[in-house]
């Protein structure tokens, strides 16, 4: 009775880890698989991964579809004994020359090798690979031309040969902080100004758009806002526009900074002005001096 229940219990338990098939299917129907060191797919591709693994196999079409199944449910680099052990479970005669194999998605792939080029880390790339499936084992290298943002995927055979496979456009996802709006913002409004306005967040960006947010250090207090802004969205550079911070006639700190050495003062302004632009200011001695409009913890001019 308990070797009946042993057995009826087997059959039933999953595989555990990886995602390797999960249905016990007689011995006694044994076929032959090859696998190199490498299998990279294309997410979504797996028919063309089916036709890679037939090319490599004599099983039948439906054992194929589960073995592509299983391989496509592992990332990274997986023991060759534990992968024997589970196929023969499966009928299935695993022949394999190296110790490991390691399965990962087209787009895993490319990334760790922009990761290596960008020296950071990256969250997620997209491209315009028509490639379908690579079962080799060669070599594969990604070469990388940051300058005009494509990668050429190739091979290298043992023989110190090069085939170029095929080359892509692409861009990345990296993790930034950035500014967002904890309210819907509106043009015009004072609303930019006040403190619970904003905060400070961390946001997967594509790298076209790393630029586009406002820094966090920005002085938000120097600006107005032009375009609406969501809840829960970043602010962007375009959203903002510089606003007058210095009127005509009024009292000005300026910093006047003469070899190393800062000498604070007042003046009058005798123009208006924004951040960045050049004003003229009267000083307390009535001279008259040019200044760049600056912001620190106040706004002041700069001589």
């Amino acid at each position: 009775m308990i070797f009946k229940l042993a057995i009826a219990y087997l059959s039933l338990m999953p595989i555990i880890g990886y995602g390797i098939i999960n249905k016990i299917e007689p011995v006694a129907s044994f076929c032959d698989l090859k696998l190199p060191k490498n299998i990279i797919y294309k997410e979504g591709a797996e028919p063309h991964l089916y036709e890679g693994i037939k090319t490599n196999s004599n099983c039948t079409t439906t054992k194929i579809s589960k073995i592509a199944d299983a391989l496509t449910s592992i990332n990274g680099e997986i023991p060759t004994k534990y992968l024997k052990k589970i196929f023969k479970s499966h009928g299935v005669n695993l022949l394999v020359k190296t110790d490991s194999i390691i399965v990962e998605t087209l787009e895993s792939f490319i990334a760790s090798n922009l990761a290596s080029t960008y020296k950071q880390k990256i969250e997620k790339v997209k491209h315009r690979f028509k490639l379908k499936y690579i079962i080799t084992e060669k070599n594969l290298l990604v070469d990388v031309d940051q300058e005009n943002k494509q990668v050429s995927l190739r091979e290298s055979g043992t023989d110190g040969s090069i085939v170029n496979i095929e080359k892509s456009d692409y861009d990345y996802q990296v993790e930034r902080e950035v500014l967002i709006a904890t309210k819907t913002l509106y043009p015009y409004s004072n609303e930019i100004k006040k403190k619970d306005s904003t905060k400070i967040e961390k946001r997967l960006l594509w790298s076209k758009d790393i630029h586009k947010p406002v820094s966090t250090k920005t002085k938000l207090s120097s600006y107005r806002l032009i375009k609406i802004v969501q809840g829960g969205t970043p602010i962007k550079a375009s959203d903002l526009t510089l606003k007058v911070v210095i009127q005509t006639g009024k009292i000005v700190p300026v910093v006047h900074i003469i070899n190393g050495l800062e000498i604070k003062t007042n003046g009058i302004s005798r123009s208006s002005g924004k951040i960045g632009d050049i004003i003229e200011v009267k000083l307390k001695n009535s001279k008259i001096v040019n200044g760049i409009v600056q912001s620190g913890d106040e706004i002041y001019v700069k001589i």
